[in-house]
């Protein structure tokens, strides 16, 4: 067994080793669009969330014109050829799925041009809150308004939804000079602002009327959902948002200086430079922008050009604590003082928690002369080395349409906390061109974050003599192959009483031999509402070992679950009494494979195991019949004295929670440790 563990070690050495030695390239990325059922995924905007609660995200897709969209939903289902290397496949139960039904008896179907996904009703399923962006007040002037307004449909657990007739969200006034209900919506982002247990929402808003005043336009107030646990909302208006009125185009929703309460942040339309929120813990909101430095609208964009952000999206990338911003900018530049697309560095408690724009940071391999037209961002860790990569889509507005200024950038972070292109590198700098919309999904569970994005395409065709240009949105998937090299965690929380179900707001910190991370779990992020699984993936690098996972639950005494030493490459779920559950494992110590099992009881255990049986007797004189316990990675954790009679009880409640294997002679089992 010595020979074991040490196979087991130099192994998991080599392989870390290995991948920390390997230069970008393009086995990297594998475009697979069409092997998960995407094919014919003619949309622009892209939420993943788990419908059916079997852990695996499915799909909602929108459609991207200007208004008057529709949604599609797919499901992840288990991929029915068991050849195929991509063991997921998505398919649309659109139609039976009710997520467009609509509340007028007899019509058909309803506009949804933004959605967004949250347990509204803390029934343990995903709810879903549909909402309509008319982009010119004459579009939903008498006869074109459809009628179609905000409405809330509740999940039954299996990914059917039911529209809730009395939700409060269909007749909202938000300004008394428009018709009952029409919000011209452009972000849902989702918080328990007052920590009573269910999940609000904050909803940015465009302008009312944009041709109104020679299209300086008339801003259209934000809106302030109070959940109240059913399903249905409550309009706050005296929560202090309102008294900030400007057009945004989305919201981000994050724990800004760390005193454990959801903060908002815009992001505004070129007019104005956005509003950080900060959120008081009494039920109120005040404008902080000027404390916290926060500001879309810094520097002018290209050629004196105001910049127009679509998100402001948060995350630790530098590992110091705090949240720091990706700001996504419209009309940016590369020349000297002009504005683009940045991180923006939050200074955390010494320095304030303002907030520090760092334009150099990123580097991208582009024209020097391009107007750059940036839509969509996020933060994901391609290579699971622990530290956040970026990801920018870029779409639209060029002076001319430049080679290698219109795509998708991938940057990954450096030793020096910067980010380098390594588009070309992986392959991509030439295929997926104009991007608009882009999340990182683990569609397969296997521990590394695939990318899902939306683009626009243009097929040339001849029709007759004359030659036809035929220009559409496609959502395109690309599996990571490298990310799960390294080693990694995913957790999933199941919070504790008094907790929104979702867990939005509560804040992960793990803790790896040196390294520490954080993570928020988020929903409704940025332009658009864009979501991304609950379950949250962290890469280890070549650690092989999780020290402790630390959850800040988002509720008002703040409560903190500790766990040591949860295993490494597993999905796991996190209780609030710090009980682990392995939902999937990817512990690969197949050579246990050539041993005879061994029948170990109870399991999954907790205090202790025993083992006996009559086969086992013919062992127990061998100066080597001990019992041996091994970690998930080959080490080991436990022996026993010299076995001399049976059964045999072994005391494992010093051991964490986890996946162990018992050997004892050449039998070996896998047994579960829990609490």
């Amino acid at each position: 067994m010595k020979k074991l563990y040490n196979f087991v070690f130099v192994y998991i050495f080599l392989l870390n080793l290995a991948l920390l030695s390997q230069e970008p390239n393009p086995t990297w990325l594998k475009l697979v669009t069409k092997d998960v059922g995407l094919d014919s995924a003619r949309y622009t905007k892209i939420m993943a969330v788990d419908v059916n609660n079997d852990n695996y995200p499915d799909l909602i897709l929108g459609e991207g014109k200007i208004n008057k969209n529709r949604i599609r939903l797919y499901l992840n289902i288990e991929n029915p050829d068991p050849n195929s290397e991509n063991k997921r496949i998505f398919v649309d139960v659109t139609e039976s799925s009710g997520i467009n039904t609509n509340r007028a008896p007899g019509k058909e179907g309803r506009i949804a041009d933004i959605s967004s996904m949250a347990d509204f009703d803390n029934d343990g399923d995903m709810d879903l809150i549909t909402s309509i962006y008319y982009h010119r007040l004459q579009m939903y002037l008498g006869e074109l308004d459809p009628g179609d307004r905000t409405e809330v449909l509740l999940n039954d657990g299996t990914g059917k939804f039911i529209l809730k007739q009395d939700a409060g969200v269909h007749d909202i006034i938000v300004d008394d000079t428009i018709a009952t209900g029409l919000v011209n919506a452009t972000g849902i982002g989702f918080l328990d602002y007052d920590y009573d247990g269910n999940i609000d929402i904050f909803m940015s808003t465009w302008f009312t009327d944009y041709a109104a005043f020679n299209n300086l336009g008339t801003a259209m107030p934000s809106i302030l959902l109070k959940g109240n646990g059913d399903g249905s909302f409550t309009h706050i208006k005296t929560s202090g948002i309102q008294k900030t009125v400007e057009p945004d185009y989305g919201v981000n929703i994050t724990d800004w200086n760390n005193d454990g309460w959801q903060d908002i942040i815009t992001s505004p339309y070129c007019r104005t430079g956005g509003v950080l929120f900060r959120n008081k813990g009494d039920g109120t909101f005040v404008n902080y922008s000027g404390v916290a430095d926060y500001s879309a609208q810094k520097m002018k964009g290209d050629n004196g050009q105001n910049l127009c952000q679509w998100e402001a999206q948060p995350a630790d990338f530098d590992n110091d604590g705090d949240i720091d911003l990706l700001q996504v900018n419209v009309h940016g530049g590369y020349d000297a003082n002009e504005g683009r697309t940045h991180v923006t560095i939050n200074q955390g408690p010494a320095g304030n928690y303002k907030y520090v724009w760092d334009i150099e940071r990123i580097n991208r391999d582009a024209p020097k002369n391009s107007h750059l037209g940036d839509q969509g961002g996020c933060w994901f860790d391609l290579d699971g080395d622990g530290w956040q990569d970026i990801a920018i889509c870029q779409m639209a507005y060029p002076q001319a349409n430049l080679e290698g200024q219109e795509r998708l950038y991938i940057c990954r972070q450096n030793d020096k906390r910067s980010f380098d292109d390594i588009s070309r590198q992986l392959g991509i700098f030439h295929t997926i061109k104009e991007p608009h919309s882009i999340e990182p999904i683990d569609f397969d569970l296997d521990g590394d974050q695939d990318i899902f994005v939306s683009h626009q395409i243009r097929d040339t065709q001849i029709v007759g003599t004359e030659k036809v240009i035929n220009v559409y949105m496609q959502v395109q998937v690309l599996r990571n192959d490298i990310g799960n090299k390294n080693n990694w965690v995913s957790v999933k929380l199941n919070p504790p009483v008094g907790c929104n179900r979702s867990a939005i707001g509560a804040r992960i910190h793990l803790y790896s031999e040196g390294m520490k991370q954080i993570q928020e779990v988020q929903a409704g992020l940025g332009h658009f509402a864009g979501q991304q699984p609950f379950i949250r993936n962290f890469g280890l690098g070549n650690r092989n070992k999780i020290d402790s996972i630390v959850v800040r639950w988002p509720q008002k005494n703040l409560l903190t679950t500790k766990v040591l030493n949860p295993p490494v490459n597993s999905i796991i779920e996190i209780d609030g009494n710090g009980n682990i559950k392995i939902i999937k494992s990817y512990l690969d110590v197949s050579e246990f494979d050539n041993f005879y099992p061994l029948t170990v009881i109870p399991n999954p255990a907790e205090n202790y195991i025993e083992i006996s049986g009559f086969n086992l007797l013919s062992l127990i004189n061998d100066e080597k019949s001990v019992i041996t316990i091994y970690n998930n990675i080959g080490q080991k954790v436990l022996s026993s004295d010299r076995v001399t009679s049976l059964p045999v009880h072994i005391d494992i409640s010093n051991l964490p929670a986890g996946i162990y294997y018992v050997h004892f002679a050449n039998r070996v089992t896998k047994i579960i440790k829990i609490r």
